[in-house]
């Protein structure tokens, strides 16, 4: 019988170590070992994390048969989030794998991060852009090629040592200045016993992520030879953060155990004929900036489950909505779980009317909801595509709150420009896209509506079209603090293509509020399989109460005071006062507060740093989420459920301490704590200058007031 490796090194385990058993013990415990070293010191991959990855050349049999080998032991790689890869195959198996299930990422060689490499004395500008395209393009990760590309031959160690590592040198040393202290992993990956350069970069990696590292290697002869180079070199002083003898096949096991795998869902987009056309996995990833909304969304997943699971994800969405996390479309899929405003009507009209539209001069056309923070205008965007996907295409621009460079704005616009085109035989006559903007940064907002039109312009100009209808209608969220009878006429006479949100419920909402609250009550009474007390579901319960000030102040108070650890208390302090004044309501680094919330601990005379989100409270949960960021510097933050409920916690906190403390007390002890010492300081500045200077923008482009809504307030 011919035995295939993975075969091999089983039986080495189950076998070879009879005689010893200690070794025995050990062989039994690396499953336990290999998550352990993965998910930083935990038992998942709950948190914020940083992981590389760092792989040498494959061997023979892992590429036959056009990379079937892969696919059956190493589908983990694609399903893991790593902000950086280092590849040694300068023949790229593994990327050509990973680039042939449909993922995109973007090829980098170790030269373009030397600032003194020829590549970079020829363009000048080129490792900036670089930096910048690195910082913000999470969902696309650098796929650095260390040793030479294609027909590029691999270097010798000595050879690489002279021609290749300072600019391997400066990428990892960059990666090591964004990434927040005590939250990278360097997971190196080691398929044969091609090691020469590997050994020589391994110096960087373990110097510059001291302790957050670990290796994976599944021939027993490739392992010892490893760590004893790193013992010779003084690098390591055991063999405690490698994992010897493991099969790819369990390696790729465990890890699909530890994560849910990444969507492949199939997306079908309208056209102008009526048919429909799918979008595949790798298209949708070349659309790394529009959240793509398909005719068909969640119906083959929803499909994929037993009863017992459809039933599980149907209360599960619902409970995570009502207690006040964003709407996802498994919320209107499942269409009890959704009130239709009663303005959903009318700003249906006014879209398709937009969508509609033609001129010869202006390609792009607004709809705009002004609504007060928690009164529901997400929700009600998010209807409107939900409503819309069967006749044109629709999506979400992400990151759109933040502001964007040139050159961001310019890649966001030749997504939605393909976005637009794609299977239709003729552009101009492709029916507009719906976007949605919530609450964009004024700046990028004007910069990409802009940059559309007069794209939109040159492509009718070259088909000398006279005229056309809407190349792109965007619906946008603009939340207003306050929102006055007289205020809503003014907006009204200025912008005839809005509607307003307020926080007031008209009867019928009030009564969709009550019969739902009281079908919550009874499964719950009747210990319903996946039912919760309704009392727990504060956004619900807030909308049910039509607002009521009393209610909420009731309610908040008494869930502020069931958060009984302090620097809970000073965290949800914090991140209330910047939800509350931030205009843009954007998402606070999480990995900012690591100097305020983390707990050190010294395990072998050794530094260990606590995943600290992950101990959060439930009552914590009560009021803020956890939501990934596209960008490197983050990829998890922290937001307030809704800015409404951020100005009641935020008050509740206030009479909770000693009935004195203002809003500039809170803003003054923030300024002087350590989170801006961090290394996520220029994001959080960002957001605490804008809360500091920028003033509310009414629809006549004039500003509201002459000072931010923070200061105006503290005045």
């Amino acid at each position: 019988m011919k035995l295939l490796p993975d075969d091999r090194v089983y039986l080495t385990i189950s076998c070879g170590s009879a005689g010893s058993g200690r070794r025995e013990a050990e062989q039994c415990n690396l499953n336990e070992k290999f998550v352990h070293l993965l998910c930083g010191g935990g038992d998942s991959f709950r948190g914020d994390h940083y992981r590389i990855l760092v792989m040498n050349t494959p061997e023979d049999y892992m590429i036959q048969n056009n990379y079937q080998w892969m696919r059956d032991n190493l589908s983990f790689l694609i399903d893991t989030e790593w902000k950086a890869i280092f590849d040694f195959d300068c023949n790229g198996h593994v990327y050509n794998y990973v680039e042939s299930e449909g993922v995109v990422v973007k090829e980098t060689k170790a030269d373009e991060f030397d600032d003194n490499s020829e590549f970079n004395r020829r363009n000048p500008d080129q490792l900036e852009r670089l930096v910048d395209d690195i910082q913000h393009s999470a969902k696309q990760p650098s796929w650095i090629f260390v040793n030479g590309r294609g027909a590029e031959e691999s270097y010798s160690p000595y050879e690489w040592n002279i021609n290749r590592a300072r600019g391997f040198k400066k990428a990892v040393q960059f990666y090591s200045s964004v990434f927040p202290c005590g939250r990278a992993t360097v997971v190196f990956l080691l398929f044969s016993a091609d090691i020469g350069v590997l050994v020589k970069a391994a110096y960087e990696f373990l110097t510059d992520f001291p302790n957050q590292w670990m290796c994976v290697i599944q021939e027993e002869d490739v392992g010892k030879k490893w760590s004893d180079k790193l013992i010779d070199m003084d690098l390591i002083e055991s063999d405690e953060r490698i994992v010897v003898g493991m099969p790819w096949s369990h390696i790729n096991e465990t890890v699909l155990r530890l994560q849910a795998p990444k969507k492949r869902r199939v997306c079908e987009i309208p056209t102008s004929t009526g048919a429909t056309v799918t979008l595949s996995f790798t298209v949708v990833n070349r659309f790394p900036d529009i959240d793509v909304l398909g005719c068909n969304e969640c119906d083959a997943e929803y499909q994929r489950h037993d009863e017992n699971q459809k039933e599980k994800l149907k209360k599960d969405e619902e409970i995570k909505f009502y207690r006040g996390e964003p709407p996802s479309w498994w919320n209107f899929w499942f269409r009890t779980q959704v009130c239709e405003r009663d303005i959903h009507n009318k700003l249906r009209r006014i879209v398709e009317q937009a969508l509609r539209s033609s001129s010869d001069h202006s390609f792009v056309e607004r709809v705009r909801i002004y609504h007060q923070p928690g009164a529901g205008g997400t929700t009600s965007a998010m209807h409107i595509l939900w409503t819309t996907r069967s006749y044109c295409r629709v999506g979400i621009v992400q990151n759109c709150s933040n502001r964007l460079s040139s050159e961001q704005i310019q890649k966001l616009v030749c997504e939605i420009l393909d976005f637009h085109k794609y299977a239709e035989r003729e552009q101009t006559k492709a029916r507009p896209l719906l976007l949605f903007l919530d609450n964009p940064d004024e700046e990028t907002e004007s910069l990409l509506l802009d940059e559309i039109n007069e794209r939109a312009k040159s492509m009718v100009r070259l088909r000398h079209v006279v005229k056309s209808s809407a190349f792109c209608v965007f619906l946008e969220c603009l939340r207003l603090t306050e929102m006055s009878t007289l205020a809503s006429s003014a907006i009204k006479v200025l912008d005839h293509n809005c509607v307003f949100i307020k926080h007031k419920l008209s009867v019928s909402e009030i009564a969709w509020f009550k019969e739902k609250g009281q079908a919550l009550q009874d499964d719950f009474d009747a210990k319903a399989s996946n039912s919760v007390d309704p009392d727990s579901l504060i956004s619900f319960n807030i909308l049910k109460s039509n607002f009521n000030k009393e209610f909420m102040s009731n309610t908040v108070g008494a869930l502020v005071k069931a958060i009984t650890n302090d620097k809970e208390k000073t965290l949800l302090k914090y991140i209330s006062l910047l939800n509350s004044f931030d205009i843009q309501y954007r998402a606070v680094p999480l990995a900012a507060f690591d100097c305020m919330m983390t707990e050190v601990r010294i395990v072998k005379k050794k530094v260990v740093f606590s995943r600290w989100e992950n101990e959060l409270s439930d009552a914590f949960h009560v009021f803020v989420y956890e939501t990934s960021e596209a960008d490197i510097e983050y990829s998890r933050a922290l937001c307030s459920k809704n800015a409404l409920l951020a100005k009641e916690s935020l008050e509740a906190l206030r009479r909770t301490s000693d009935g004195k403390e203002t809003v500039s007390d809170i803003v003054l002890e923030f300024f002087k704590c350590s989170v801006f010492d961090s290394k996520s300081r220029e994001k959080l500045l960002n957001i605490v200058q804008d809360v500091l200077k920028k003033r509310q923008r009414l629809p006549n482009g004039v500003h509201d007031g002459d000072f931010s809504p923070l200061i105006l307030h503290i005045l």
